[in-house]
């Protein structure tokens, strides 16, 4: 037997959104080049960003509703990080991309800022909000391991040295 599709052996991609209340709506949003790289919700649930396509890809906002509110434009990125008070969003290419991070302030839809963390896996908001913190964790990279802490708007405030013993600072 063979595949007279041309798709991948792996299957579609594919995004639904499904309203259970009221209804049980179910609709299919569009996938650009069947690749689908992250989701996220705001926290009030109203609205949702989607990275999909093929690198460099488009980073969209929707409403609850499934209407394309917003593009963030098309560029190499891969996750979608919200501050804790959802009043910024980080969209940044990670992983096997560069580090490149835009930071956008979500109720006015500008860039207010951008930065670069170069082999980072790990990227978190502080629970003020005000902070970003990325590293380079032993997991993926096994050398130059380092921690980076950004303010809101990307400027680095803390590069420890690379390969730093937590231990010795104890």
């Amino acid at each position: 037997m063979s595949d007279t599709s041309g798709k991948s052996y792996y299957g579609e991609h594919s995004l639904q959104y499904v309203q259970i209340f009221g209804g049980r709506d179910r609709q299919h949003l569009p996938i650009f080049q069947n690749m689908l790289n992250d989701v996220a919700w705001l926290d009030s649930g109203e609205r949702f960003i989607v990275i999909a396509g093929n690198q460099p890809a488009v980073a969209t906002l929707y409403d609850k509703d499934c209407n394309a509110l917003f593009e963030f434009g098309k560029r190499y990125r891969n996750t979608i990080r919200f501050c804790p008070f959802s009043q910024l969003l980080l969209i940044g290419g990670f992983g096997n991309l560069k580090g490149e991070i835009d930071i956008w302030d979500i109720e006015t839809l500008e860039q207010v800022g951008k930065t670069r963390s170069d082999c980072a896996i790990g990227i978190e908001y502080a629970p003020d909000g005000k902070h970003l913190m990325t590293s380079v964790l032993f997991e993926r990279v096994k050398v130059d391991n380092q921690i980076s802490i950004f303010n809101g708007c990307g400027k680095k405030l803390l590069n420890p040295p690379k390969s730093f013993n937590v231990l010795n600072y104890a």
